[in-house]
């Protein structure tokens, strides 16, 4: 599971949203 609150410290919320759609699409969920 990706920490959120660490990747929002180096990243913008539009990029946190597309890296975790981007997650899920890749698992199919």
């Amino acid at each position: 599971m990706v920490d959120v609150a660490v990747i929002a410290g180096s990243q913008s919320d539009e990029a946190i949203v597309r890296k975790v759609c981007a997650t899920l699409d890749e698992y199919g969920l």
